[in-house]
């Protein structure tokens, strides 16, 4: 297969020192190349526009606070009939300066997605605090039913099973009211759920609610888009939260919503926001009355599930298996001995 450069025709051996930019759609040198999409000459043009194209990556990221751990931000937003998209991106890069970037995103109308370098999550409330406190007139996130907010999470240090046992808990069923009651939607199209084990969490679709294709990230993608403060920082705490109790509790603990709001009480200095929504969750009427039916009305959980889920986080002997079946039966309010037809003892 020959390939077309600069008009002049290449042979199949030499055209892998060739490269593809999506950019100015035309074949470079691969010593020419900026990144997986883009070559030099298109990065410099591309560092000039105010929103960039959707593959468009910064060469070297800043990084806001100290290591290992930090967080980055895709905040979708959307102008309203009355505004510009060229005015407000104008707007929101003069209050946030620096510490953003700001894409195309097909998904949205007539609006941009704003990206943050990494931080943690301390940087992330001082910098972001300005922007949602006041953010610019016209700009609309949470009343677009397009708009997510992503988080990316710092993946490098993480252990595998700390990966798994995260996507385990955001996509468990008997965390389903929990966990979009806490992301404020619950997309089918963006952020999937799909029941997960400890030994099958990995997918190869983006669009999911927690997406692991990245390489070097962990993608949160289930919270919905918004301007108000108090959620976006409750979305980072959750994030910050969750990694750091799957990384220090056993695969046991790492089940249901209960004990991880027991957690996030036990550490509430650092998670106001998430704690906040933790006890007005808690107040829920169906949550005190145990009942076990989701926010559309269908069964949350059924026994079998929540068995099912248990069995597939360990791969200790059946004795284990029965005493964390009866620790699951008593979270759920489920009488234990309904587990001995489910486990055969």
């Amino acid at each position: 297969h020959d390939y077309n450069v600069d008009g002049e025709m290449v042979c199949h051996g030499c055209g892998k020192n060739y490269f593809y930019c999506e950019t100015c759609d035309s074949r470079h040198l691969i010593e020419d190349r900026y990144n997986q999409y883009c070559c030099n000459a298109c990065r410099i043009v591309l560092e000039t526009q105010l929103i960039k194209p959707y593959n468009y990556v910064p060469k070297e990221p800043k990084f806001y606070g100290k290591a290992p751990f930090f967080m980055g931000v895709e905040l979708e937003v959307e102008c309203d009939a009355d505004s510009e998209v060229n005015t407000k991106a104008k707007q929101v890069v003069k209050i946030l300066g620096d510490f953003v970037y700001l894409k195309n995103d097909g998904s949205l109308i007539d609006g941009f997605e704003i990206v943050s370098h990494p931080a943690t999550l301390a940087q992330h409330k001082l910098l972001w605090n300005a922007f949602l406190d006041n953010p610019p007139k016209g700009l609309i996130s949470f009343d677009s039913d397009n708009c997510g907010l992503h988080v990316h999470a710092s993946r490098n240090h993480l252990a595998d099973i700390t990966v798994a046992k995260i996507v385990v808990f955001v996509n468990a069923n008997m965390n389903r009211r929990f966990i979009t009651r806490l992301a404020q939607r619950r997309s089918e199209d963006y952020a999937k759920f799909k029941f997960k084990t400890i030994d099958n969490y990995f997918s190869d679709d983006k669009y999911e609610a927690v997406n692991l294709i990245p390489k070097n990230t962990i993608e949160f993608r289930m919270f919905k888009g918004t301007l108000k403060k108090e959620s976006v920082f409750r979305a980072l705490e959750f994030v910050d939260c969750i990694i750091k109790y799957c990384a220090n509790n056993p695969i046991e603990r790492c089940v249901s919503y209960k004990e991880f709001i027991d957690y996030v009480k036990q550490q509430r200095r650092f998670y106001p926001e998430l704690k906040r929504f933790c006890d007005e969750f808690e107040k829920l009427p169906e949550i005190k009355s145990g009942a076990k039916v989701d926010d559309d009305g269908e069964e949350e959980e059924t026994v079998g599930q929540a068995v099912e889920l248990v069995l597939n986080l360990t791969s200790m002997n059946n004795t284990y298996f029965y005493t964390q079946a009866y620790e699951a039966a008593r979270n759920l309010n489920i009488e234990p001995s309904i587990y001995d037809d489910y486990l055969n003892f």
